[in-house]
């Protein structure tokens, strides 16, 4: 992610000529909102002990907030904290943001003088009526900050902005050096991978990652393509952007709920690493096009099969752990079946082409 300071503190909408036409009206609508802003600290923190965490913080924040008709920053108590009745918002040109569909913008909050924060804003236009857009609203807020405080995933949550009548607003401290994984050259990882052990490594700990995030009771992504896998300067690895995932603490024994979204979430995840480079909105990182093996081969030695280990022995621990191993065992099996078959479907397509 590249991004650059493109003016001073006290910046003028009208100075912009860097930014292309949409980010510069999306910034222009931020900077217009900030300098009206009043702040509350709102119970919008996430308690990790309820059995649904993302929900419970949703219910509890629509039964309390105060609406008053004009734009309301809800923060959370570490940066509500540095609020001493002056906001000013300086903004970062990007090349990252630009794949999400809300169109994410990037900045300083300057509190005073003396404090900020860089955070990445994102938008949620209200056009086809409030209610759609404030559901999505909060649910990419408490989605991103349950995966933060489960420690699955998610950027460090900084609060939401209702602005009224426009646009609601979700902030998240900016980590100026993620990357993701669509944003990486896969075409020459295969089919030598041992020669490129650090990418190998960035797909052995998003098994990793991942398996942990399927483990945590009946807990999915939603939206799990290599967009929404990131990685940082210290070699971590793990899914961003939760506005489509949810989390249940508590162990279920429905198998065919649970299969359901993990499918979803794999089938997802190895559609974007199979699917080709520049094909258009189906475009992919094409990771196994200079493969003459059979794919199903490759994906399990580059992922599969160490995302398979760590769910097993996940599975293993607790106090439960008979009936979760033979419950994993299961729904591996019916995994297994299904993943190979839509790989196979994809190889087929695409190398006739």
């Amino acid at each position: 992610m590249t991004i650059s300071r493109e003016s001073g503190h006290n910046f003028e909408f009208g100075n912009l000529p860097k930014f292309d036409d949409l980010e510069k009206s999306r910034i222009e609508g931020f900077g217009l909102v900030v300098p009206r802003l009043s702040v509350e600290v709102q119970d919008i923190e996430i308690n990790e002990n309820k059995q649904n965490p993302k929900s419970d913080a949703r219910e509890r924040f629509l039964a309390s907030r105060r609406r008053t008709g004009d734009p309301i920053a809800y923060l959370n108590p570490d940066i509500a904290k540095l609020y001493n009745g002056s906001i000013s918002f300086e903004p970062y040109r990007s090349q990252g943001g630009k794949a999400s569909r809300h169109g994410v913008i990037f900045g300083d909050l300057h509190f005073g003088q003396n404090e900020s924060v860089s955070i990445a804003i994102k938008p949620f236009e209200i056009v086809d009526g409030r209610v759609q857009a404030e559901r999505e609203w909060l649910d990419d807020y408490f989605g991103n900050s349950a995966a933060f405080k489960l420690g699955v995933g998610g950027l460090k949550p900084v609060g939401i902005i209702d602005d009224a009548d426009h646009t609601l607003y979700s902030l998240t401290v900016l980590q100026k050096s993620l990357d993701t994984f669509d944003n990486i050259d896969w075409s020459g990882f295969l089919p030598d991978f041992q020669l490129n052990p650090g990418m190998a490594e960035l797909w052995s700990r998003a098994a990793h990652s991942i398996a942990i995030l399927h483990s945590l009771g009946d807990s999915y992504h939603g939206d799990l393509y290599l967009r929404n896998l990131a990685t940082n300067p210290e070699g971590q690895v793990f899914p961003i952007d939760w506005e489509y995932g949810d989390f249940c603490c508590q162990f279920i024994d429905d198998l065919e709920t649970r299969f359901t979204n993990r499918f979803r979430d794999l089938k997802n995840l190895l559609k974007g690493m199979a699917s080709p480079v520049n094909i258009g909105i189906e475009s992919g990182a094409g990771i196994f096009m200079n493969t003459d093996s059979s794919w199903w081969q490759a994906f399990n030695q580059v992922f599969y099969s160490e995302y398979q280990t760590w769910r097993m022995e996940l599975a293993s621990q607790g106090s439960h752990h008979m009936r979760i191993v033979k419950s994993t065992e299961e729904e591996l099996s019916q995994l297994d079946k299904d993943l190979e078959n839509e790989l196979d479907l994809l190889q087929n397509t695409y190398m006739k082409r």
